[in-house]
């Protein structure tokens, strides 16, 4: 009699868009369980199933998974970022980019890798936007002027908006304890060259913060992206 074979498990079956959610779940518990399951499912599909998942993984919330303290959690972490990254999975690039960015490691080569991949993907392009502005001071009001433009344009980045901002200051709050000489880009009144120069104004130099609604109505291209950069840099 023939030998029969193991049925396949219901886990190596299931639709790509199912699985991705039980790995956005797998996430909020820390790294290790969605490694295992990647580890065990990928064995069993397509290169082209396996790009699916990891370029759709929620690359956005990927600094929260891992504390320094956990040592073999931080080497099977990095290690697969190692290898998403060699592939070229675009939220493993940006991720990569930013945290070398917030150490301050190699800024031109970074900031070529977000440029290169801004244009497919929102939190790359909001990303490289906000720091060339603090590595190239100079390009404010040109960044200004293309965030503008975006937040004007595309309804999707509008509404992604906020969650961005928010991985991006979780980045740089996890990271920024190793940014040394980070340049300040922030006036030290507080003010936009529109105020001083009494054209349209958007942020107040007296206030503390601003809201994400107010940087979305901004008209002012310049407050608009310093007052991004207060909301990724300094949280409020």
């Amino acid at each position: 009699m023939a030998r029969s074979s193991r049925p396949i498990s219901p886990l190596l079956l299931l639709d790509i868009d199912i699985l991705l959610k039980i790995c956005h779940l797998l996430q909020q518990d820390g790294f290790l369980d969605l490694f295992f399951l990647i580890q065990v499912w990928f064995r069993f599909q397509t290169p082209e199933a396996v790009t699916k998942l990891l370029h759709n993984l929620d690359w956005s919330r990927v600094h929260e998974v891992v504390e320094p303290f956990k040592n073999l959690e931080c080497r099977v972490f990095n290690n697969f970022v190692k290898h998403t990254v060699a592939i070229g999975v675009k939220g493993a690039l940006c991720y990569k980019a930013c945290k070398n960015l917030i150490r301050g490691n190699t800024p031109t080569q970074q900031l070529n890798i977000l440029r290169n991949i801004a244009n497919d993907d929102d939190l790359c392009f909001l990303a490289y936007c906000v720091f060339k502005t603090h590595y190239e001071p100079s390009s404010l009001q040109q960044n200004g002027q293309i965030l503008h433009q975006k937040i004007s344009e595309s309804s999707k980045f509008r509404l992604e908006f906020e969650s961005h901002c928010r991985a991006l200051n979780g980045r740089c709050r996890k990271y920024k304890v190793f940014w040394y000489d980070r340049p300040d880009i922030f006036p030290q009144n507080g003010v936009c060259s529109s105020y001083v120069s009494g054209k349209a104004h958007n942020m107040d130099p007296y206030g503390v913060g601003c809201s994400y609604k107010e940087i979305l109505a901004a008209t002012c291209s310049e407050c608009m992206i310093l007052m991004i950069n207060y909301k990724i840099f300094r949280g409020y």
